[in-house]
C-alpha cells in the first residue's frame, strides 16, 4: 500500500538516506541533495513522494517544476527497485498528469536517458512523444489536451 505526500524540504531531511537510495541501482544516476532542494518555479506545490504505508518510507518520487504558465517540466522521476513493475509507476505519472492538469499547464515535459529503453517505453506507452535535438537526452511532451 502506498499513498503520495507533498515533496517539502521538511521531509527530504527526515528521509535523506532513503530518498537519495531510491535511484542507487541506476548506472548514470547523479542526483544528490542540492538536486532535490534546488529552488525551481512552482516545485514546492507540484512535486510528491510515493510513501509505503504503514512505515511511512519513500518509495518513490517526483520532482516537477513549472517554467511557463503552459508547461509543467519532469526532472526527476523514480521509484525504488522492488516496487518497479507493479503499476506504481503509472499511478505516479497519472498524479503529475493530474497535477500539471491542476496548475493549468497544457504540456507535461521531460527528458530521458537515451540509454534507457525501458524508461523510453514507460513514456510513449503513456503518450510521451519524443523529439531528438541531439543533446545528449532526448526531450519529450505529453499534450494534456490530448490524454
Amino acid at each position: 500500500m502506498s499513498s503520495f505526500a507533498p515533496f517539502t524540504p521538511d521531509l527530504f531531511a527526515a528521509h535523506e538516506d532513503a530518498f537519495l537510495a531510491i535511484a542507487a541501482d541506476q548506472p548514470h544516476e547523479y542526483w544528490r541533495a542540492e538536486h532535490f532542494l534546488a529552488e525551481r518555479p512552482g516545485k514546492w506545490r507540484l512535486s510528491f513522494a510515493a510513501m509505503a504505508q504503514p512505515e511511512a518510507v519513500p518509495i518513490g518520487y517526483a520532482i516537477l517544476s513549472q517554467p511557463e504558465p503552459a508547461r509543467v517540466h519532469l526532472h526527476h522521476f523514480m521509484l525504488r527497485a522492488d516496487r518497479r513493475g507493479h503499476g506504481l509507476g503509472t499511478r505516479m505519472l497519472d498524479e503529475c498528469v493530474r497535477r500539471a492538469r491542476a496548475a493549468g499547464a497544457s504540456d507535461l515535459t521531460l527528458k530521458i536517458d537515451r540509454a534507457a529503453p525501458r524508461a523510453r517505453a514507460f513514456y510513449a506507452r503513456a503518450g510521451f512523444v519524443e523529439a531528438d535535438d541531439g543533446a545528449p537526452y532526448l526531450g519529450a511532451r505529453l499534450s494534456l489536451d490530448a490524454r
